[in-house]
């Protein structure tokens, strides 16, 4: 109805006008004092309106002023400002509770503010004055000091500079906001962050990260190291099509796929993996999916710990066990035979006479290969006092090629020699060395029935190390049987026992040396004993 007043005034001047015009006749002395009347009548009644509208808007300005003070009083961040034509300060009750000093202590000192803030932030403080104070609105995050008990706090000041019709600075007005509490979470998330980053980078195993689609986000550097290849070409590819994966083992790694996208988690799978230069390691994959703040999937993460040399360890120890009892067994068995054999040796002779030639040449061949097993037997199982002394490697070589190289002549073989010179000397058992060189030449020869060239080679590896390396072009031996060699009774051979390669490995393994055998089948076989130095 309020706002019809100005409508209602016009239309009464209007009908009262008409009225007058028309009913009156304004020459005379009488008509013009009612006309009069009239015209104080309706101004009169027009004040009366406007006096009214004006005590409306008039309470209804205190009511905003005090809903606005309450509010002003009330809210949880505290709210400043500044005439600059009075220097007068308003600041609300909430700035106690966040700086710990009464509100007209900060109204009435003009640098108890300041005072407050921590010593190493006033800086900051003035940076954010001297903007406002040039027109630029400006927020700015700094600590405080409460008097009250020393806390510190984090607070966030914002600043907005008021200016007139003319564009003058005439008010500054701000909000702080107490932001310890979300200053304390990210101190404790970076903390968190560092930690985990820590930890990804210092681990030595293998962590890859992946997004809940599958691609790798985040690798550390043991991903790097372990298997060769680097962060910018593994980023962004699919778990399970990873190059570190076999070619062979894809069925596996849908598995592990299915597994992850399920939810479950993959723990101590126990594979294998090949690195950048195409080597195969043993590895145990740890799989776990990653859940995002509302509990849902939002990624994995695949550890991988290389096992390789653990089991090495394994067959290490496992080799040492057969080792042991096979070196019981042949005691046994060569004790048991040795006698009835001499007796079957001697009545072989008294029968001489009365046997074929023929037979008795078979019979007295085969004697002497059980003589021969027995040999190695007693070889293998008697423990043998080592007698180290310092040798010249050049020496041994030089006696072996002597004694085989007739032999090899007549199989029409030719043994190549490729020795450095300067090698330092080393302490060994000279005669056990030579017996593995000269059992390693023979099993070379025997692997070329159709003749073909040995390379034997020696080098000073580093300063520690020595190679001897015979390097044959027999037939091979196919890749699945180059873990059993060195086994007792395990042999590639038609009539062997396996027991000379064992004895080799137990020789070169007192010598706290090793053996490697690679071998390839139709393009030879390449044997490396590798000796230390000092070896006693």
């Amino acid at each position: 109805m309020k706002k019809h007043y100005g409508k209602i005034i016009v239309t009464i001047i209007v009908i009262a006008m008409i009225a007058v015009h028309y009913s009156f006749d304004l020459t005379t002395y009488e008509n013009v004092e009612i006309f009069e009347m009239l015209i104080i009548f309706i101004m009169a009644f027009f004040f009366s309106l406007q006096y009214d509208k004006a005590k409306y808007y008039a309470k209804e300005l205190i009511r905003k002023q005090t809903e606005m003070k309450r509010i002003f009083h009330h809210v949880d961040a505290a709210i400043w400002s500044k005439d600059l034509s009075t220097d007068s300060v308003e600041i609300s009750k909430a700035i106690e509770v966040i700086f710990g000093i009464a509100r007209q202590n900060l109204i009435e000192d003009p640098d108890a503010w300041i005072n407050a803030v921590h010593p190493e932030d006033r800086h900051i403080y003035l940076e954010m004055r001297a903007e406002l104070l040039s027109g630029k609105p400006s927020i700015r995050e700094y600590r405080i000091i409460s008097p009250a008990d020393g806390t510190v706090k984090y607070i966030q000041d914002r600043g907005k500079p008021i200016l007139d019709a003319n564009g003058r600075l005439v008010k500054l007005i701000g909000v702080v906001l107490d932001m310890s509490d979300r200053r304390r979470v990210e101190e404790s998330l970076l903390a968190t962050k560092h930690q985990l980053e820590s930890f990804l980078e210092n681990n030595i195993d293998a962590i890859a990260i992946c997004d809940k689609s599958g691609r790798v986000i985040l690798i550390n550097k043991a991903f790097e190291q372990m298997y060769g290849w680097s962060q910018s070409e593994i980023l962004g590819k699919y778990m399970w099509e990873l190059p570190t994966i076999p070619s062979d083992f894809k069925n596996e790694a849908a598995m592990l796929k299915n597994e992850l996208q399920a939810g479950r988690s993959v723990r101590e799978f126990e594979t294998r993996r090949v690195r950048r230069d195409g080597s195969l390691i043993n590895v145990i994959l740890t799989g776990s999916p990653l859940p995002d703040a509302k509990g849902n999937m939002d990624g994995w993460s695949l550890i991988a710990r290389d096992i390789t040399e653990r089991k090495r360890t394994e067959e290490l120890l496992l080799q040492q066990e057969k080792l042991s009892i096979a070196g019981q067994l042949a005691a046994g068995v060569a004790h048991e035979i040795r006698n009835p054999f001499t007796s079957l040796k001697g009545f072989l002779q008294l029968s001489k006479s009365k046997l074929d030639q023929k037979h008795y040449d078979i019979m007295q061949s085969e004697l002497s290969r059980i003589n021969d097993i027995i040999d190695d037997f007693l070889q293998l199982a008697k423990p043998q006092r080592i007698k180290f002394q310092v040798t010249d490697l050049h020496a041994i070589l030089k006696d072996i090629v002597a004694i085989l190289e007739t032999q090899a002549i007549l199989n029409n073989i030719q043994i190549l020699q490729d020795l450095q010179e300067q090698i330092p000397l080393i302490t060994c058992e000279p005669n056990q060395i030579k017996q593995v060189l000269i059992n390693l030449l023979k099993n070379a020869m025997e692997a070329m029935p159709h003749g073909g060239n040995i390379l034997l080679q020696m080098k000073h590896e580093d300063e520690d190390r020595i190679l001897l390396r015979i390097q044959d072009e027999g037939i091979g031996i196919a890749e699945d049987r180059l873990p059993k060699l060195g086994e007792p009774f395990y042999t590639t051979k038609d009539h062997g026992t396996g027991l000379g390669l064992m004895l080799c490995y137990k020789i070169i393994d007192h010598h706290k040396g090793r053996i490697e055998i690679r071998s390839e089948l139709h393009k030879g076989t390449t044997v490396d004993i590798i000796l230390p130095v000092q070896s006693a």
